[in-house]
């Protein structure tokens, strides 16, 4: 796809950004204003502090992320468990929803999905 189409997204949600490091450096292309923030997913890991996830999620709902992971787990596969940090990334997600109505709520995973 074109990075600066605005035509429709060939999938549901699109994955912008899966990585270890450098968030703090990513902008959204510029495609992706024409489309609501449901359309785009976050994935972090190796994020180590609570206080760091804390300030990515902040972040990510600021550049238009609709569904966002962080996580603490790294190796082959950050995805074998939750973040040692989870009660505080459903918090920190909770908040955000309640303090935009307006928005489409970021979905949290349950427990079973997770598994």
């Amino acid at each position: 796809m074109n990075q600066n189409s605005s035509r429709n997204i060939a999938s549901d949600v699109v994955c912008i950004y899966e990585r270890d490091k450098g968030y703090e450096d990513f902008k959204m292309p510029p495609w992706t204003s024409a489309h609501s923030s449901d359309h785009f997913s976050l994935i972090l890991y190796q994020i180590a502090e609570a206080k760091q996830m804390s300030t990515i999620v902040k972040s990510a709902l600021k550049a238009k992320f609709g569904y966002i992971f962080v996580t603490d787990a790294k190796g082959e596969n950050p995805y074998d468990r939750l973040p040692t940090y989870w009660d505080v990334l459903v918090v920190e997600v909770e908040a955000a929803n309640r303090q935009q109505p307006n928005r489409q709520s970021i979905r949290q995973p349950t427990l079973h999905e997770v598994k």
